[in-house]
């Protein structure tokens, strides 16, 4: 079977949203680990990667499972498809290994990469979502470090890796003509209200001599990036305006 034709097929065994919840294949785990294979030993033209982004996998399969599927028995299923978000929303500049290709087809290919994701940006900004991965890092975090198992630390990788990689993609366009409001905003708003902000800050805190301490750092810069130097002194100033009030009264 082909590399196309087995991607394809691997999609269509993974399961539907109905509409409530995700309802998943018999074979949801298999077709996970062959997509995930196929992402390996991917070429240099990224076929694999296209592939899977054009189906809209992310938006239609991943994001479902991760906010559906909760059950004991799902554990590998939802392993998997961590593993495949993190790979899939990676940076294109990534993908070329850090640099812009020079080839005009691979230059198209690395267009396409970001077009992909920033149409996916939207989707990703999903309060349920950020609620997931809060709720798979939040019990890693309160167990001590010498306790913590190697799938404790795939779950702290993957999560701020993923976090990391949804905030790095550049916003396409505002949401609609009546808002200024874009889909990088959209995603600050659920790191808020999913209390991942807070996760964010409390492993800066602690991370210090730790390798995540970097992947924090790019994380905080990634959500300040499109925020004015005026706009972050402004708001910096009337916190503390408002401290002193509370101090004062």
């Amino acid at each position: 079977m082909s590399s196309f034709n087995q991607i394809q097929t691997a999609c269509g065994a993974l399961g539907y949203f109905d509409g409530k919840t995700y309802l998943k294949d018999d074979d949801c785990e298999d077709a996970l680990r062959i997509l995930l294979r196929c992402l390996k030993y991917e070429n240099e033209r990224k076929d694999a990667r296209l592939q899977m982004l054009e189906s809209k996998i992310i938006e239609n399969d991943l994001i479902p499972i991760l906010i559906h599927l909760n059950s004991k028995h799902d554990t590998k299923i939802i392993h998997h498809a961590l593993k495949l978000l993190v790979n899939l929303t990676k940076p294109p500049l990534v993908c070329f290994d850090g640099k812009l290709p020079k080839d005009v087809t691979l230059t198209n290919v690395y267009l396409k990469i970001e077009g992909h994701l920033q149409k996916t940006k939207t989707n990703l900004a999903n309060e349920k979502l950020f609620d997931f991965l809060v709720n798979k890092v939040q019990p890693v975090l309160d167990t001590n470090w010498l306790d913590r198992s190697d799938e404790d630390d795939f779950i702290l990788h993957a999560v701020f890796t993923v976090v990391r990689n949804i905030l790095s993609i550049k916003s396409e366009r505002q949401i609609s003509e009546e808002s200024d409001i874009n889909a990088h905003d959209l995603v600050l708003w659920s790191i808020h209200k999913s209390n991942m902000e807070n996760l964010i800050l409390f492993c800066g805190n602690k991370a210090q001599g730790d390798e995540r301490i970097m992947n924090i750092l790019e994380i905080i810069v990634l959500m300040l990036r499109e925020q004015s130097a005026e706009e972050l002194a402004y708001t910096g100033e009337q916190q503390t305006k408002n401290q002193r009030e509370k101090n004062n009264e």
